[in-house]
């Protein structure tokens, strides 16, 4: 089962402060990104993947996926 980057945050048990301070973004990216408002590269991708502990495979990346 994927999970959006939201759930998987919350599963790791982390705010939005404090995803973005880990992966050095503000609060507003890490909300657009989770939103679908803003699209994230690879590599912030992946540093998200790493702070919650989950395989990128695990993420659902759009909508239906």
């Amino acid at each position: 089962m994927k999970l959006s980057l939201k759930a998987a945050r919350v599963n790791a048990g982390l705010t939005l402060k404090q995803t973005a301070e880990k992966a050095g973004l503000t609060l507003q990216t890490i909300h657009n990104i989770e939103s679908g408002k803003t699209k994230t590269n690879y590599r912030t991708l992946l540093k998200l993947c790493e702070l919650y502990d989950m395989p990128i495979e695990n993420i659902k990346l759009k909508e239906g996926e």
